[in-house]
């Protein structure tokens, strides 16, 4: 008798202990950590960046072109969604290959707070490296895929030297806002001075974007006709407190 009393008292703590949880999930909107696959599914976006050229010793010619993988989950398995990327190219026979550069880039979080809900916003970005063979130098167009669907192209415009630059600064381009005049520091047009706007100059020092003429007006905040660590750290030291202002 008194061990089926134990086995009850074990089974009530048991359904207590389930219904405090379920009512912590409800009350605190707590989730259980997501698979793999379900990991997939916070990818926001793919954002082609620049390309850099290198003549290779078979005569061919690299591209090094750079592809921001956007997703707001930190946990996420980078690796996992880099295998699942299907890369194509457009009306171009001079692509022979391409392949996965192992270089590790730059790997950011930018955070906000909105200043009405008081709600933080996290979101991460993690610098990919296409290795892209080419044989003739001419213009080229590379698309890009997840498994989940998203997708992102970009066409490089290819010049005599074989430079190649992108047919538009931002291949998810929206038309840029900037609020008059303009505000020293905002290089993202936002309106306010934050810390991805000190990433957005230091992507730019590294040739992983780049700035328009009126981003750079906003980014050159010493006012030395140019834009480089200095401005970055300025902004950084700016939205932490540590200057009151950026002239």
């Amino acid at each position: 008798m008194k061990k089926n009393t134990g086995i009850r008292k074990v089974v009530s703590v048991l359904a207590c202990l389930t219904l405090t949880m379920s009512a912590m999930v409800s009350a605190f909107g707590l989730e259980v950590a997501p698979t793999v696959a379900d990991e997939k599914r916070d990818i926001t976006s793919l954002t082609f960046g620049g390309c850099r050229t290198e003549a290779a010793e078979d005569g061919e010619i690299n591209r090094y072109v750079y592809l921001d993988m956007n997703y707001t989950d930190e946990s996420i398995d980078k690796q996992a969604v880099k295998d699942g990327i299907t890369v194509t190219f457009s009306d171009n026979d001079s692509i022979t290959s391409w392949e996965w550069d192992n270089t590790e880039l730059l790997s950011s979080a930018t955070c906000t707070r909105d200043p009405v809900t008081k709600v933080t916003t996290v979101k991460y970005a993690y610098t990919l490296i296409l290795l892209i063979k080419q044989n003739t130098n001419s213009d080229f167009t590379v698309n890009v895929q997840t498994e989940n669907g998203i997708t992102a192209n970009q066409k490089y415009l290819v010049s005599e030297d074989m430079e190649a630059t992108p047919a538009t600064n931002d291949t998810n381009t929206e038309e840029e806002v900037f609020p008059e005049p303009l505000i020293k520091g905002d290089v993202d047009g936002n309106g306010r001075i934050t810390a991805n706007d000190s990433l957005m100059i230091t992507r730019h020092n590294v040739k992983l974007i780049t700035l328009t003429d009126q981003k750079l007006l906003a980014a050159d905040v010493n006012n030395d006709s140019k834009v480089d660590s200095k401005d970055a750290i300025a902004v950084l030291r700016y939205t932490i407190g540590y200057d009151a202002q950026i002239k």
